[in-house]
């Protein structure tokens, strides 16, 4: 087939992208322009195997190209790279029946570039009002067809508020709400320019709320619970320390990663400052178990965000569990007694802070497979207590060493119940303490 390019931009070559629709076999030589190829790829891709998705998204996927064929310039003259055409296309088809008219009914403003002309064929298929540009960016937001921040935009833009949007879990006043559709920086991302709007809400100038929207704290929403309060705190401060609420916000957005202990988190009734200590001291123990690794990280190097992400990084590492090794939870003497392995470097640094000792700084040790590292617990109406660490050698299956909080050797009734843990498991005890 020919691709000579006519006064449209794509000429004859709107046959040979149909084609592809339909899954029947391509050239990527019937194409003479580059962009133009690298668009029939993505649609190669999506429907070289025919499907009842495929199958549904065919015919409007054709309208709409016949319609950029005719009209527009973006699918020879925007790349991939930059104007996506393909994926916007297949996410809009995603919204087909959000659509208020029809795409042949489109013409694109004189002289728009590729980009615009893509945005402007999404705005003209479901929009009835205009709305800020980082709206229309989350067409370009890669992923499922379906998403989050494409239902808000169908919502806002069909007259929607902001704060009725689906699954808007951001808590959103109406000063705030007003501020993000009529003032919030366009160039921010939607997020960003949610959190810059709840901000500026509470009083932030301009340059701390793009503060805001930057941090860790910028597109987590579900948990305003935490985030909203240390907002106003930091408003309200006299004489905000920018590199000190850095530290404290990297330590909070870790806290609440961690599932097992983000309900207890909370700013309620503490200071900055008191955040602040606790947040230092956390990364100092990170580092600490940095040193395991070979890495020594002094405290003044803590106040360097790559460090900290450095530091973040390393206390996700996870390893496997020791081989042959079963679940251990039984009633010896007084106690319901537990054996828990711990199998990453978080839950090391945990360990190591509760009971005192350094093995947090145990976790490279673990990671090439020398060791394996358990907790003792006994268990009180529900709560586990620790009670004593203990690591494995796992080459021979020995016992290495078994110490209670602040290093203290364990004790008789301990030892007994570590002793009957390692022979139900095939571990050799002789380390023990009497």
């Amino acid at each position: 087939m020919s691709s000579k390019r006519h006064r449209n931009g794509v000429g004859d070559s709107i046959g040979d992208l149909l084609s592809i629709i339909d899954g029947r076999p391509w050239d990527a030589r019937q194409f003479k322009n580059n962009n133009l190829r690298q668009h029939a790829r993505m649609l190669g891709r999506t429907f070289r195997r025919p499907n009842a998705w495929t199958s549904r998204l065919a015919e409007p996927c054709a309208r709409l190209l016949r319609v950029l064929s005719d009209r527009g310039r973006v699918l020879c003259d925007g790349h991939p790279s930059d104007v996506p055409c393909v994926p916007v296309l297949l996410r809009t088809l995603g919204y087909r029946e959000h659509w208020i008219r029809e795409p042949e009914c489109w013409s694109p403003a004189e002289g728009s570039s590729p980009r615009a002309e893509l945005v402007s064929l999404v705005s003209h298929l479901l929009a009835r009002y205009p709305v800020p540009a980082f709206f229309e960016e989350v067409w370009f937001t890669p992923g499922k067809l379906e998403h989050v921040h494409r239902d808000w935009y169908c919502h806002v833009v069909q007259g929607g508020n902001i704060r009725q949007a689906p699954s808007m879990v951001a808590r959103l006043s109406k000063r705030a709400a007003h501020l993000l559709m009529n003032d919030a920086p366009e160039d921010l991302k939607l997020t960003g320019a949610v959190r810059w709007a709840q901000a500026s809400a509470l009083g932030a100038d301009d340059s701390s709320a793009r503060r805001f929207a930057g941090s860790k704290m910028g597109a987590d929403f579900s948990n305003d619970r935490v985030w909203l309060p240390l907002m106003e705190m930091a408003i309200a401060a006299p004489a905000l320390d920018w590199s000190n609420l850095d530290i404290v916000i990297d330590h909070l957005a870790h806290r609440l990663d961690t599932v097992s202990v983000s309900p207890k988190v909370s700013v309620k009734g503490r200071s900055l400052g008191c955040l602040y200590r606790e947040a230092r001291n956390a990364f100092a123990a990170l580092a600490k178990a940095a040193k395991g690794y070979g890495l020594d990280i002094d405290a003044a190097e803590i106040a360097d965000p790559s460090t900290r992400e450095f530091l973040l990084r390393l206390v996700k590492r996870r390893w496997p569990p020791m081989h042959g090794v079963g679940a251990f939870r039984r009633k010896i003497g007084r106690f319901d007694w537990e054996m828990v392995e711990i199998c990453s470097q978080h839950e090391l640094v945990v360990e190591g802070r509760a009971m005192r000792h350094c093995i947090g700084s145990y976790g490279q040790a673990c990671m090439n497979g020398r060791s394996a590292v358990f907790s003792l617990r006994t268990l009180d109406e529900g709560d586990a207590l620790r009670q004593v660490t203990v690591e494995v050698e796992l080459w021979p299956r020995r016992i290495k060493e078994a110490r209670r909080k602040w290093n203290i050797r364990t004790d008789s009734e301990d030892c007994g119940v570590i002793r009957t843990w390692a022979e139900a498991n095939g571990i050799d005890a002789g380390a023990l303490s009497a």
